[in-house]
């Protein structure tokens, strides 16, 4: 499962309003608390917002930080690249549609769990489209997210590959 997103604005702990970009990598989960319209084991999470990395590290996740990180939406092509200057560099590109009107809730649950305990976050969706796609996603074969697809490329998405577009979300980040 991957993921990108940018946001317009986002608040972390009351602070001052930002914007964020993000992308994660992740294998599909049965929930482990009985929640979610999706759930996924957390393997890569990078974000050019520094306030947000460092926030979900304090937490125990190991954020990467990619202030150049890319998310481009051009005439039905997404176009995504993730080059930390710490950790594993990929990208994604691929067809999508626009989302049509309409939407519904949606509970997006991502997990980790390391020595300090179990990590979810909970993006809980108000309202949210989702648009056909067609993405692939690129690594070199020899690092974490090409061991993880078994080669340099993967784009058998066949559980969820769409694009999805909301206004509002929140997400709440929980450690047991």
């Amino acid at each position: 499962m991957t993921r990108a997103a940018e946001c317009k604005s986002v608040t972390v702990d009351n602070g001052r309003p930002e914007a964020a970009r993000l992308s994660q990598i992740g294998v599909n989960i049965v929930s482990p608390d009985g929640t979610g319209d999706i759930n996924n084991y957390t393997v890569v999470y990078v974000t050019d917002n520094r306030r947000l990395a460092q926030r979900l590290e304090r937490v125990g996740l190991p954020v990467k930080l990619d202030e150049d990180l890319a998310y481009e939406v051009n005439s039905g092509n997404l176009f995504i690249d993730v080059s930390p200057s710490e950790g594993p560099a990929f990208h994604f590109n691929g067809a999508v549609a626009e989302p049509p009107p309409g939407g519904v809730p949606f509970l997006a649950n991502w997990w980790f769990e390391n020595n300090r305990g179990r990590m979810k976050m909970a993006t809980q969706i108000p309202t949210i489209n989702f648009g056909a796609a067609s993405v692939t996603i690129f690594s070199r074969k020899d690092s974490p997210v090409g061991k993880l697809i078994n080669g340099n490329s993967f784009s058998n998405f066949s559980f969820f590959n769409v694009r999805g577009r909301f206004a509002t979300a929140r997400m709440d980040v929980t450690l047991r």
